[in-house]
């Protein structure tokens, strides 16, 4: 909560601000601004046409400056460092489950929560998740994904329409979201979604590491025991076209 909107004294004098109408002085300064910005297409009309507009625009321009509220604007995440690129490789098998935005099933899947206000993107929730999955990398080598968090390196593309509530989603990540409406902590009107299925051609980042293949067999006398690849820490991947 206090990373999105700051400490609880800053979001009650941000609270208060919001609700107070603009100073006088800058609903002045609206009008003025107002009238001077057309002053030159006004000269150009017979005097009685300058008077009525004149009046019409420094009357509405006084009318926004009176409504004039600040508005409340979330912290937005900071980027994701990328870590060195491993290797890219092929998913070929994976658990399925479904993306909670889309409904489409996959084998894992991004969510990125935006505000989008006056032209500034802020992204305000960034969470990934696999049930687990297995890469193919072009050396042959296999890295085996566990079920749990994931991040796609990239921006994913927004969606346009929910085919699924994001309530569940929202309501696990913040089991207290009902109680504290005034602060939501992922305020957001845009939704991106991006997932990764069967056959997708992915770059793997970060570090690996090999572990023993669960359930092998047991190997014969000097053999090297079976081992795949697996991601040390959360596992980060980048969808290739």
């Amino acid at each position: 909560m206090d990373a999105i909107w700051g400490a609880p004294e800053a979001r009650t004098a941000l609270l208060h601000a919001s609700q107070r109408r603009a100073p006088p002085r800058a609903r002045a300064g609206l009008v003025a601004a107002s009238v001077w910005m057309m002053l030159g297409w006004l000269t150009a009309l017979p005097t009685s046409a300058v008077v009525v507009l004149a009046v019409a625009i420094a009357g509405f321009a006084a009318l926004l400056a009176g409504r004039a509220r600040l508005r409340l604007l979330p912290g937005g995440a900071a980027a994701m460092p990328t870590p060195a690129r491993y290797a890219a490789g092929v998913i070929t098998a994976a658990d399925e489950l479904l993306a909670p935005g889309s409904g489409t099933p996959s084998a894992a899947w991004v969510v990125e929560l935006h505000q989008d206000t006056n032209q500034v993107t802020r992204v305000t929730l960034r969470v990934g998740r696999t049930a687990g999955m297995l890469l193919v990398l072009d050396g042959g080598a296999h890295v085996r994904i566990p079920p749990g968090p994931l991040y796609l390196d990239g921006t994913p593309p927004q969606l346009g329409d929910l085919e699924h509530s994001l309530e569940d989603l929202l309501n696990a990540l913040d089991p207290a979201r009902s109680r504290h409406d005034a602060w939501p902590l992922f305020p957001f009107n845009v939704v991106a979604e991006q997932t990764l299925h069967i056959g997708d051609r992915v770059e793997v980042f970060g570090e690996l590491a090999p572990v023993f293949v669960a359930g092998a067999t047991a190997p014969l006398y000097r053999d090297a025991p079976s081992t795949e690849l697996a991601p040390v820490g959360v596992p980060v991947l980048r969808l290739r076209a």
